[in-house]
Order: structure tokens, then C-alpha cells, then sequence
């Protein structure tokens, strides 16, 4: 549904990859966000016939919580 589903605001592929992106530059994490940036990546490039896509980068730390 993301990849292909069009918003009078534009592509719903178009904001959450932006999201991502934004996101990263901040330096916050969002596990989730990440993860379906990554899956729609990885979609695009199957359509287009890409190989090899490089995943997004790690987040810039650790997000999970510490076991006590």
C-alpha cells in the first residue's frame, strides 16, 4: 500500500522515505519507520530490476532499552 498508493499530498513513498531521511538527520530513531523505508527500498529496486541496493544506515545508536 505505501509504494504504490498516491495522497492528494503526494506519493505516501515519497513522505515516509523523506521521513526516514529526516529522522536520520536528527539523529532520532524510529525502528519502525526505518524498517519500512528499508522494505520499500528494497521494493523499488525489484521493480526497476536493481540488484545489490545498499540498505539505510544503522541508526546512530542503540534504541533499545536496557534489560534491568
Amino acid at each position: 500500500m505505501i509504494l504504490d498508493t498516491p495522497r492528494p499530498s503526494g506519493p505516501n513513498r515519497d513522505y515516509l522515505l523523506n521521513l526516514a531521511a529526516v529522522l536520520k538527520d536528527l539523529g532520532a530513531v524510529d525502528e519502525h519507520v526505518f524498517t519500512l523505508a528499508r522494505q520499500v527500498r528494497d521494493l523499488q529496486g525489484r521493480r526497476l530490476g536493481v540488484v545489490g541496493l545498499k540498505p539505510l544506515p544503522a541508526p546512530p545508536f542503540d534504541a533499545t532499552v536496557p534489560s534491568e
